[in-house]
């Protein structure tokens, strides 16, 4: 593969796990907001929803933008081991997806990093 189709390939990769990420961590925190506010006790699990969904939002974003991309990479990454715990400790042991994004995030960085070594 070319150096040009490379970058453009890891350019393609980063924004739509970016999006993708973005997109299901707002529909997350979304979501879990009404269930704080509504009456009665829902336990934990909507805080956590909202506080890892916000930093997840947050973190695809910064991963977006190439000046941040490492920043918001791990953020990411420390968001898929706390959601990977969440679900391992509710034995909701399908988290094959989570460690499909944490991979493509951990490749993503470290074809940034290549990059900008490589124009030094």
């Amino acid at each position: 593969m070319t150096n040009t189709s490379e970058n453009r390939s890891m350019t393609a990769l980063r924004w739509t796990l970016g999006l993708v990420i973005a997109a299901e961590s707002i529909f997350t925190a979304w979501n879990a907001y009404p269930e704080i506010h509504a009456g009665g006790h829902h336990g934990l699990h909507a805080w956590v929803r909202l506080i890892l969904g916000s930093a997840e939002a947050v973190g695809a974003i910064l991963f977006l933008l190439p000046a941040t991309l490492l920043a918001g990479g791990w953020i990411l990454l420390a968001v898929f081991v706390f959601a990977l715990l969440f679900h391992v400790l509710q034995r909701q042991f399908f988290v094959g997806d989570l460690l499909i994004y944490a991979m493509a995030t951990i490749a993503c960085m470290a074809h940034a990093q290549a990059s900008s070594k490589s124009k030094v």
